[in-house]
């Protein structure tokens, strides 16, 4: 599942390099490089998930 973005997001900093992240209406979909929001999923409300970045600025976006 990638994550295309939502109507606002808000980050708490944890410390830790893990961050969790509440996302109002969330776009999804299950392949990459999607230009427009026709082909993707909405998940309506607040989709929570935790945001961590590597070393090497890879960022991981895992929705719970």
């Amino acid at each position: 599942m990638v994550w295309y973005g939502g109507d606002g997001a808000y980050l708490r900093s944890a410390g830790s390099g893990a961050h969790p992240v509440a996302v109002g209406d969330t776009f999804v979909a299950h392949e990459e490089g999607i230009k427009d929001r026709v082909d993707m999923d909405v998940v309506l409300g607040t989709t929570l998930a935790i945001s961590t970045c590597s070393a090497n600025n890879n960022l991981k976006f895992n929705i719970i």
